[in-house]
């Protein structure tokens, strides 16, 4: 797992993006400028362009999860704990996904996005690297295209971490609640 893993974060051509980016992007992990155009594909993608297609209308527009992709029973964000790393405590989330597929989560309160290798199993998880803040969070997982397109999504997962507790609400109680006072 640590060799793999190690692997997933080179950077191959130099261009920075790391090799598991690039293959999620569909860019060449050996090339450090897929589209020929001049610039690094990583310098495109950190700037909001297409590194796949070459010249200046080539603009990423990415989609809000909130509002675009399909629910598909196919992702899931199922579990969300406290874990103990070296004291601290950390968030962790886990589910389900198409087996050697990377998904995006999401996470918002303040938003936070990142990216998720699902291993040969079909399951991921994903341990926050700082302390998420005492409220309400709300999770998606989705897969994205290099366009910046949400084209699935798993159902919202929406809890409340106080302290070291994690409270999960469904989905209909969510919906439900009164504002608070």
């Amino acid at each position: 797992k640590s060799k793999i893993s190690e692997k997933a974060f080179e950077d191959s051509d130099q261009d920075g993006l790391s090799d598991w980016q690039e293959i999620t992007l569909s860019t060449d992990p050996f090339n450090p400028d897929s589209d020929k155009d001049g610039y690094l594909d990583g310098v495109e993608f950190k700037l909001g362009y297409d590194p796949l297609k070459p010249g200046p209308a080539d603009k990423v527009l990415y989609q809000d999860v909130q509002k675009y992709g399909k629910v598909s029973e196919k992702i899931k964000v199922e579990k969300v704990e406290i874990v103990k790393e070296k004291e601290e405590k950390f968030v962790k989330l886990s589910g389900t996904a198409i087996p050697n597929s990377f998904i995006t989560l999401y996470i918002f309160s303040h938003p936070l996005i990142a990216m998720v290798k699902v291993d040969e199993s079909g399951f991921w998880e994903y341990t926050l690297d700082k302390a998420l803040a005492d409220g309400t969070h709300t999770v998606y997982a989705a897969y994205v295209n290099n366009k910046g397109e949400v084209e699935e999504k798993s159902s919202p997962l929406v809890f409340v971490k106080s302290g070291d507790k994690i409270l999960r609400i469904s989905e209909l109680e969510a919906k439900t609640l009164p504002p608070p006072s």
